[in-house]
């Protein structure tokens, strides 16, 4: 029993580390604007180049923010972004026979989101304010 004494500091220790880990993942937050004019809605996730899982969150008013828990760890990502809006038209759902489903179309070029040509190097640094201005042309 003396001996288990021992090592309880360190267990301890060990155990309060470990509860505050977030993997060394790091929040993340920016702007993303499209034409000068800040994003309404949409999504951006955020693609290890390296490999391992992707994050991302929801984009209002032209801003992101993905806390620590759900943030990427420093290294080369591909960024995609998609805003979507509505057509006006109404189409058959699919899935659902007789039921009807707004028709929407996305608004961003395919070589920001399918073909993203968009990236970034998550660093402690770049990861407080990244900045994505997109072009509709």
């Amino acid at each position: 029993m003396t001996r288990l004494y021992r090592y309880l500091p360190i267990f301890i220790c060990l155990l309060l580390v470990g509860c505050g880990s977030n993997d060394g993942r790091l929040p993340l937050s920016g702007t993303v604007t499209l034409d000068g004019q800040a994003m309404a809605s949409g999504s951006i996730v955020f693609v290890p180049l390296g490999g391992g899982p992707a994050t991302g969150g929801s984009i209002e008013g032209g801003k992101f923010q993905i806390p620590a828990e759900r943030g990427p760890v420093a290294g080369n990502y591909r960024v995609e972004i998609v805003s979507y809006e509505s057509t006006g038209e109404m189409l058959d759902d699919p899935d659902l026979p007789g039921q009807k489903v707004e028709q929407r179309r996305q608004i961003i070029p395919d070589r920001y989101n399918k073909q993203s040509e968009l990236s970034l190097q998550v660093t402690a640094e770049t990861a407080k304010n990244a900045e994505f201005p997109l072009t509709s042309e």
